[in-house]
């Protein structure tokens, strides 16, 4: 491809992906798997979602969807969104993070969430904790 070509090559480009994507935003459109109770937020399902792999482009890891409670939150690592959620349905709490959320200024004013999550296990310091990775983090605005 030579530089006199370049800018025709990224339109032709944008109009071909536009042609497979036609409603959607690449950028904000996530699938889902569908919401889980909070008895399939489990090890269990987590394990046997970690050794049905390989995942990959073309046969992507499941993610669900769901409403949630900020019980509460922190920043690590200056720019990853660390929370304890709680299933609108449920009282258990569960971990969560959310990488790079800089943006998520709003958490101090907003007690519910839609996200997207991947359900994972975490393994740190020896120990295993039930985790939601986050993929899209939304707030809900209470109805008045």
């Amino acid at each position: 491809l030579t530089e006199q070509n370049l800018e025709t090559f990224r339109d032709l480009f944008a109009e071909t992906v536009q042609a497979f994507l036609p409603d959607n935003d690449p950028g904000t459109s996530y699938l889902s798997d569908g919401p889980l109770d909070s008895d399939e937020i489990s090890f269990e399902l987590a394990n046997s979602i970690r050794v049905s792999g390989p995942w990959g482009q073309g046969f992507p890891e499941p993610q669900f969807d769901g409403t949630f409670e900020i019980v509460s939150y922190k920043v690590v690592g200056e720019k990853h969104l660390k929370m304890q959620l709680r299933q609108a349905s449920g009282s258990r709490e569960i971990e969560a993070i959310a990488f790079n959320q800089l943006d998520a200024d709003w958490c101090g004013s907003i007690n519910r969430v839609e996200a997207v999550y991947r359900l994972d296990i975490n393994e740190f310091a020896g120990k295993q904790r039930l985790q939601l990775v986050i993929e899209s983090l939304h707030p809900v605005q209470e109805k008045n």
